[in-house]
């Protein structure tokens, strides 16, 4: 929804060292693997941009959030994957090193606890690309999310 964060992601280049999601501080060393400067239009559009390896997570990331929350609709908001029911809901960027999910959980303790070796700072989830992605993670964050927002 416009308005809701103050600056994205895929807009580093553009804004200088630092930005915010949803207020969320993000390090600037995780600047997005992809051209931040590019405008896309469908999630296939910012994975033709990817490479390989990367863009077989975010597809499965995709597919993961299709099955859980099957209403849910894609699309791109500040140039990033998400999808929506009604209203975003959930946010996933691929960064140099790691895979970026947004915004954070609140209100669920054992998912939370599940979620603590993946959180910054400000709660936002960050799944490295040295390491196994735990998709069905990420399922419960999206369905978590999903009860979240749409409340």
């Amino acid at each position: 929804m416009a308005g809701d964060w103050e600056h994205c992601a895929a807009c580093t280049l553009l804004i200088g060292d630092s930005y915010s999601i949803m207020s969320q501080n993000i390090e600037p060393e995780t600047q997005m693997a992809n051209d931040s400067a590019a405008k896309y239009s469908s999630i296939d559009d910012y994975n033709s941009a990817l490479s390989v390896d990367v863009k077989g997570i975010i597809e499965e990331i995709r597919k993961i959030i299709k099955s859980k929350v099957p209403d849910a609709t894609e699309t791109i908001s500040y140039q990033m994957p998400a999808f929506q029911l009604g209203r975003t809901f959930i946010y996933f960027a691929a960064f140099k090193s790691h895979i970026g999910v947004y915004p954070p959980v609140q209100n669920d303790k054992s998912l939370l606890e599940e979620l603590k070796p993946y959180q910054g700072e400000k709660g936002n989830l960050k799944f490295s690309l040295k390491q196994p992605i735990p998709y069905e993670l990420i399922g419960k964050v999206a369905e978590a999310l999903a009860k979240q927002y749409s409340t």
